[in-house]
């Protein structure tokens, strides 16, 4: 085994020895020795043969050579080519060197579709993921800094991982939940007040009956509009509508009946009576 100096020409060897050549590929550099003359009958293998030193480029792993050094070098020589690895991609591999990390955007917000949200990245390889743009539900806005995501971009990675976005409210103390939708977006904490109608009236079906509330904050409330059954008059509701709400609360419509045959008792009536003459 006869090296060939790096930048000179080939060494004075027998006629039939055979060249093994070390290639980078593209996805890296060599330093060192990559040429050598062997004599291809002393039953020789690339484990006899010192190999270059591998600098992957960016964003790149060296994982070997593309011929074992089990590999016999015989008369027909050997050109054996570094192999790499891309340390991030953007579709599955089916590689079981690499594990998933997906950015998720959490309840908060949304992510656009055609957005690069999902990477496969090599196991236990440093790298830096490119975050999606995030756009927060109304009320709602993005941290920013380190607080953006709930893990740090640059980073490596033995598992499947989420990478979810995390926020701060920026919105009102009373959010409404408009009539035929679910619930709006707001924090965790905040509870539910619902107007009811009670058994003496209705409330139509556009009208907005329920409100989540930040339960620390004095608040007032919109009532919605109510129409009482024959009869009767809506004079108002059970509960004020201005108050602290700490727990879930429903505040139901009050009525009077507009004429009763008994004394209420109630200053809001006079009596009506009938007489022969």
């Amino acid at each position: 085994v006869v090296p060939q100096n790096p930048g000179e020409g080939k060494p004075s060897v027998p006629d039939n020895f055979v060249k093994v050549e070390f290639a980078a590929g593209e996805n890296g550099t060599l330093t060192g020795t990559t040429t050598y003359w062997v004599n291809p009958n002393a039953n020789k293998t690339l484990s006899n043969v010192t190999k270059p030193s591998v600098t992957a480029k960016e964003g790149y792993k060296f994982i070997g050579w593309d011929k074992k050094d089990t590999e016999a070098i015989g008369a027909g020589g050997l050109t054996v080519t570094a192999k790499y690895k891309k340390k991030v991609l953007t579709s599955d591999p089916s590689d079981t060197d690499y594990v998933k990390v997906e950015f998720s955007a959490g309840k908060h917000g949304t992510i656009a579709n055609g957005t690069t949200k999902t990477y496969w990245v090599l196991k236990n390889e440093e790298v830096t993921l490119a975050a999606p743009s995030v756009t927060p539900n109304t009320g709602w806005a993005q941290k920013t800094g380190a607080e953006a995501w709930d893990k740090q971009l640059t980073g490596s990675y033995t598992t499947d991982t989420t990478i979810t976005a995390q926020y701060q409210y920026n919105g009102t103390d009373v959010v409404p939940q408009n009539p035929g939708e679910g619930k709006p977006s707001v924090p965790d904490n905040f509870v539910l007040v619902e107007f009811k109608p009670g058994t003496n009236g209705t409330i139509a079906g556009t009208e907005t009956t329920k409100y989540w509330v930040n339960p620390t904050k004095e608040v007032t409330l919109t009532a919605p509009s109510v129409t009482a059954a024959d009869g009767y008059k809506h004079t108002g509701w059970d509960k004020p509508l201005t108050g602290t709400f700490a727990n879930a609360t429903d505040i139901t419509a009050k009525y009077k009946a507009k004429v009763v045959t008994s004394d209420p008792s109630d200053t809001d009536y006079v009596k009506v009576e009938f007489s022969a003459g």
